[in-house]
């Protein structure tokens, strides 16, 4: 029997989630008080306290009981011949929604299949004989009339028992064995290593399905048995968001194993208090994302929720300057690309200014979520566009500058519909420049601020647009400039010399001008709540 076993971390974000989630169900199982479970920032042990408990065994056990959780009882129902002839139900078993994609393909294991007669099935599903049948209506009548519950029964069932997913390898001692054939993860030797498969690791396809970025190597990944078993645990710790056809998913990461154990405990939402567990792991704060930077925007801010509630500004800065985030998407067919995102404490420190800013007592932090949450297009249909939103929490999570990305909303969107201006639009700006946009002059913002406000101003009371769409498409300084001596005779705006002396002469003048263009189509847009409620 297996007395111990020492696995290393590996330096990979998904085979050390595995050997974290490996741990975490090893202290959920009955047989843990057996076993001395360590996890240390670089490898787990496992060592039985005495000669009569198998680590093997244990292992097996935690596998069995991690295949459970990814699994779960349909609506649907089935029925078994058992061997003594009487006919049973059953509900049936799938993969749970969000996994499904890395186990397409899988197949449960059954004792054979049995249909009725009149049913089109192959050559080798057995058919009924005639008791059986006579039998398999009756109890398909007892079944209707017996059961409140509406059950539909097909033609096919299973002899015996119910189909059942078998996950993953057994443990062996076979795994610890060392040979000739190289490890890509562990860059250790094994006599048991396989090409890597799409369950294993998801991310590089090897064996059957579409090949991605893996197609053009030469030498395919190769992953030894052990860490093959560590990796059905990494699942355990995936954090998911699922919107119509597009899958979400995004991977916690910290090169110390025992500090991204610590982590999760951190933020991990208890799946009871969940809208949506079926759909969504976490907390949503911004409903309907759809696309991949407004999904992961969308994780940070309710991994930023969580963070708060339980570690104080100064410990968090400490915690998270060694985390990341991996994130990657699945539309059905193939697995996207791989991202790391390791700016969270920028990010974070980003969001608590919108907390508190300054000596203002005013938070805007619910200003600035409400300006991303309805950063989006109505369509026809009723739907949302947003795409929009998508742009906008790139540009976000990169801390670039947003204005363009917002003067290009407001003129295409916001405008034509006329539902109103943005709320406290200007104080988002002004914190999020303060924050991300160190090269943006103070001056020279109050005074775009000033003259967007008044040329805004003006297209409201006149019901002129065409000032508001000749600022936004001017391609070049010269022509902003000429725009603003044009209409300064009907807007009554003067300008300072300042604002001539500094605007740039080169491409950040388009960012002074964006702030002109997006401050004059908010202040058009402003509706005097007065005004409207006689209307």
């Amino acid at each position: 029997m297996l007395q111990e076993i020492t696995i290393e971390k590996t330096s990979n974000f998904w085979i050390d989630n595995g050997i974290v989630g490996l741990y975490k169900v090893l202290r959920l199982l009955p047989e843990a008080e057996y076993f001395d479970i360590r996890l240390e920032s670089d490898k787990l042990e496992i060592k039985a306290l005495d000669d009569s408990f198998d680590v093997a065994d244990f292992l097996n056990k935690a596998k069995d009981h991690v295949a459970q959780q990814y699994l779960k009882k349909t609506e649907n129902y089935g029925w078994i011949l058992k061997n003594d002839g009487e006919f049973e139900v059953y509900r049936r078993t799938d993969f749970k929604m969000h996994l499904k994609p890395f186990f397409t393909g899988k197949t449960p294991n059954t004792e054979g299949a049995i249909c009725t007669p009149d049913a089109n099935e192959k050559e080798n599903v057995r058919r009924m004989n005639n008791d059986e049948y006579s039998q398999f209506l009756s109890f398909q009548e007892n079944i209707l009339s017996n059961i409140p519950e509406k059950i539909k029964l097909g033609k096919k069932g299973f002899i015996n028992s119910p189909p059942k997913y078998e996950i993953g390898s057994n443990f062996t001692e076979e795994f610890l064995k060392k040979g000739e054939k190289l490890c890509s993860f562990s860059g250790k030797q094994f006599k048991n290593a396989n090409t890597i498969t799409g369950m294993n690791y998801p991310f590089l396809t090897g064996n059957s399905g579409e090949l991605n970025f893996d197609s053009a190597l030469k030498v395919k990944p190769k992953i030894s048995a052990l860490h093959d078993f560590v990796s059905l645990f990494s699942f355990y710790n995936l954090n998911y968001l699922m919107q119509d056809d597009l899958k979400h998913y995004f991977i916690l990461y910290d090169n110390n194993l025992k500090e991204l154990e610590s982590f999760y405990d951190i933020i991990n939402a208890n799946i009871d208090n969940l809208t949506k567990p079926d759909f969504c792991s976490f907390e949503t704060q911004i409903i309907g994302t759809q696309y991949e930077s407004e999904s992961l925007f969308n994780f940070l801010l309710s991994v930023y929720a969580q963070v708060n509630q339980r570690i104080n500004r100064d410990k968090r800065r400490g915690i998270l300057l060694s985390k990341s985030v991996f994130t990657l998407s699945n539309d059905g067919n193939i697995f996207r690309d791989v991202k790391e995102y390791t700016s969270l404490n920028a990010l974070f420190e980003l969001l608590d200014c919108f907390e508190n800013y300054k000596d203002d007592e005013r938070s805007y932090r619910e200003p600035f979520l409400n300006f991303i949450r309805y950063f989006t297009q109505r369509l026809d249909s009723g739907k949302y566009n947003t795409t929009w939103r998508n742009r906008l929490c790139s540009d976000i999570l990169s801390f670039r500058s947003i204005l363009k990305t917002v003067e290009w909303f407001l003129g295409e969107v916001k405008l034509k519909e006329d539902k109103g201006n943005i709320l406290f639009l200007d104080k988002i700006i002004e914190i999020y420049n303060f924050k991300t946009q160190k090269n943006m002059k103070a001056e020279m913002v109050d005074i775009c601020k000033a003259v967007g406000n008044r040329i805004g101003a003006y297209c409201r009371e006149n019901d002129d647009k065409g000032i508001l769409f000749s600022i936004r498409n001017a391609k070049s300084r010269t022509e902003f400039l000429n725009v603003l001596a044009e209409t300064q005779f009907r807007t009554g705006v003067s300008y300072s010399e300042t604002f001539f002396k500094d605007l740039p002469d080169n491409s950040q003048w388009e960012e002074y001008k964006a702030l002109v263009s997006i401050f004059a189509m908010n202040s058009f847009l402003y509706k005097d709540k007065k005004i409207t409620d006689n209307k």
